[in-house]
């Protein structure tokens, strides 16, 4: 028994305890979720108020509506304040592929940026459409400046020049279906055109 002893109490003043240091743990980062807008629609020509609500949201420093993202008007950590841009396209040709307002429907990534240079996506996309009479007129103008839309308006080349079918069309998209065209925009020289295919316009009087 007194072996048993000696041997514990060899082993028990062999041991030192030293005191474990502390640890300092991190404040956590709290995870930015964007939720969702106020509204999932608006018009081509932008100026929608709206609200994008969320967590930790309060760094926000553009809304990217697909090409073009715009400053917020406010934040705070669960909501975003901020304005439409116009639907926005890349275009290409002489403009370098510099992002323009072009008017057009559709739907595009809402993108919420961060100051720390991180970004996220909301689920839901927001979609462009033509829903004011400026809206509808710019939104078609700038679809068919360079094509024509025969299905709807015809081609009138052949009978005088599509220039004024083209503007009247503009003006008929400005004005909606329910109000149609206007007998001021009938284009009489067609007209004159079409019923004296052998003579010249400009050497020969308009008859009327």
């Amino acid at each position: 028994m007194k072996i048993k002893t000696a041997i514990a109490l060899a082993f028990a003043t062999s041991i030192t305890i030293t005191s474990v240091p502390s640890i300092a743990i991190a404040n956590p980062i709290p995870i930015r979720i964007p939720l969702a807008l106020s509204e999932e629609k608006g018009d081509v020509m932008g100026g929608q108020a709206l609200t994008l609500s969320g967590y930790h949201i309060q760094d926000t420093t553009e809304v990217c509506f697909g090409e073009k993202c715009v400053t917020p008007d406010s934040t705070s950590p669960s909501e975003v304040k901020v304005v439409t841009p116009p639907h926005h396209g890349v275009q290409g040709g002489n403009a370098n592929n510099q992002v323009v307002p072009d008017y057009q429907k559709g739907l595009v990534t809402v993108k919420v940026k961060y100051s720390d240079g991180k970004s996220s996506e909301l689920r839901n996309q927001y979609e462009y459409d033509a829903l004011t009479p400026r809206g509808r007129q710019m939104s078609y103008t700038l679809a068919h400046w360079n094509k024509y839309d025969s299905n709807r308006y015809g081609n009138w080349n052949a009978v005088g020049g599509d220039c004024a079918n083209f503007v009247s069309a503009a003006l008929f998209e400005w004005l909606g279906p329910e109000k149609g065209a206007r007998a001021e925009w009938y284009n009489k020289y067609a007209d004159w055109v079409a019923a004296n295919p052998t003579k010249n316009p400009f050497n020969d009087p308009m008859e009327s």
